[in-house]
C-alpha cells in the first residue's frame, strides 16, 4: 500500500559496492529474521559509517556492548525527514527492542521532486543545484528546530504504535547548544553529540568523517543512556 510518498514497504537504496550490503541496498545484516530483542539504527553517513571498515561504527561497537543484532538503516546525506521516511516504511517487519537514530545536522531537508516517487534530501554541501540552495537560504534556525521536533514526534508516535522505545541522538554539537540556549526541552535527547567525541584529528579514510576511536566512545555514550 502507499500513502502520497510514505509505503509501508521497507525503502530500498543503492548499494554502495565498497561495502558489504544487504539485499535492500543497506549496510547491515539481512532483515529475514529479525527478532524482537534486537534494535535498528537510523541516520546519516556518520551512522552509516562511510569510509570507514567493517566493525569500526558505532553500531558495530554497540553490538558487542549489547550483545545483540544491530540493524543499520541508514544512508549518506539524507535528513531527518528521510530518516523519519525510512522508520515507517520498516512497519512490516519484526518490532526491535528500540530504535536509535542519530539526527542529521537540523539544516538538511528534503526536496520533493513531482518526477520522481522518491524524495530527494537537500543538504546543505549541495551548493550545484541554485534552486536546492534556496531552499535552505530560506530556512530559519525556528523552522529548522520546528522540523527537528516534528520529526521526534512522528518517530516517537510509531515507538508506540509498534510498540517498542526510541532514543534520540544528534549528530552536531551546535544544534544540542541552539536547543539548550533556547531553552528547549532536551529531557528525551542525549546531551552528547557524535561530533563532540573527536580527539586527536580521529577521522575516517576520507579525512572528513569521524574515526573509529570516535565511534567506540560514542557506542560507549549510546550504551549508558540507553541502560539508564
Amino acid at each position: 500500500m502507499q500513502h502520497g510518498f510514505y509505503k509501508d514497504t521497507i525503502i530500498t537504496i543503492q548499494p554502495n559496492p565498497d561495502y558489504d550490503c544487504n539485499a535492500q541496498g543497506y549496510r547491515t545484516h539481512s532483515i529475514d529474521n529479525i527478532s524482537a530483542d534486537e534494535y535498528f539504527v537510523l541516520g546519516c553517513s556518520h551512522t552509516y559509517g562511510l569510509s570507514m571498515d567493517e566493525g569500526q561504527r558505532f553500531s558495530d561497537q554497540l553490538e558487542k556492548l549489547l550483545d545483540k543484532k544491530i540493524y543499520n538503516f541508514s544512508k549518506p546525506g539524507i535528513s531527518g525527514e528521510e530518516c523519519v521516511r525510512t522508520l515507517y516504511s520498516l512497519s512490516r517487519l519484526q518490532s526491535p527492542q528500540a530504535v536509535i537514530i542519530l539526527w542529521p545536522n537540523f539544516i538538511r531537508r528534503n526536496h520533493y521532486d513531482i518526477t520522481n516517487d522518491r524524495p530527494k534530501s537537500l543538504v546543505a554541501t549541495e551548493r550545484r543545484d541554485r534552486s536546492l540552495i534556496q531552499h535552505i537560504i530560506n530556512n530559519t534556525t525556528d523552522m529548522n528546530i520546528a522540523h527537528f521536533y516534528n520529526n521526534m514526534f512522528f518517530a516517537e508516535y510509531w515507538a508506540k504504535v509498534n510498540n517498542t522505545k526510541v532514543y534520540h541522538f544528534i549528530a552536531n554539537q551546535s544544534d544540542i547548544d541552539i536547543l539548550v540556549q533556547q531553552q528547549l526541552p532536551t529531557d528525551n535527547i542525549c546531551p552528547v553529540a557524535i561530533s563532540d567525541c573527536l580527539e586527536d584529528k580521529d577521522f575516517a579514510l576520507d579525512g572528513i568523517h569521524l574515526g573509529p576511536n570516535v565511534h567506540k566512545k560514542f557506542a560507549q555514550i549510546i550504551f549508558d543512556w540507553i541502560k539508564t
